[in-house]
């Protein structure tokens, strides 16, 4: 967030920027950032020809806007106070870019936090039926482990049964051939 207040601009503007006040630089700064395609971080600090565009019409417009004032405005008292005005006017710009900028992020944050709510529960979810089913597979593994030995018996019981049947058919076998 400091990043889009603070301007940093590559040194090679200085010249310019020289030229402006504190409230226009960081209106330049903010357009440059947040616009609707915006430049980087980067893009923005190093020598760009919209940076070097942007902050030439500026300085062309202050000038100009200064010598209308000069021309406009009686020299003595005056001035004073309208000198006064256009640092509350700056101020109050740079107050209303900051405040602009913190509800965009508190807006952020405010969605960010929704999603981590709904992923929290989703997570919460999916770990109750993990758990259901860990539960349930641990029940059916006891399960066929207690019938392990019973079905051995049976087996070793069937098999039993078996050769005791097969030794009768070969007995009826060999009476029937004798």
């Amino acid at each position: 967030m400091t990043g889009i207040l603070t301007p940093s601009f590559h040194i090679y503007y200085s010249k310019q920027l020289n030229q402006l006040p504190r409230s226009i630089k960081i209106d330049i700064w903010r357009r440059l950032t947040s616009r609707k395609h915006p430049l980087s971080l980067k893009q923005a600090s190093n020598i760009h020809p919209e940076v070097e565009d942007l902050l030439n019409k500026a300085v062309e417009n202050y000038i100009k806007k200064k010598k209308y004032q000069k021309m406009k405005g009686p020299k003595g008292t005056e001035s004073i106070s309208s000198d006064c005005e256009t640092l509350l006017r700056q101020e109050n710009e740079e107050l209303y870019i900051s405040k602009q900028v913190l509800e965009k992020r508190i807006e952020e944050l405010l969605d960010l936090q929704e999603q981590y709510k709904s992923r929290e529960v989703a997570m919460t979810r999916s770990l109750e039926e993990s758990g259901e089913k860990v539960v349930q597979l641990s029940d059916s593994v006891a399960f066929f482990k207690s019938i392990i030995p019973d079905t051995k018996k049976a087996i070793a019981s069937a098999e039993k049964s078996i050769d005791v049947l097969e030794n009768k058919c070969r007995h009826l076998e060999d009476i029937i051939s004798a």
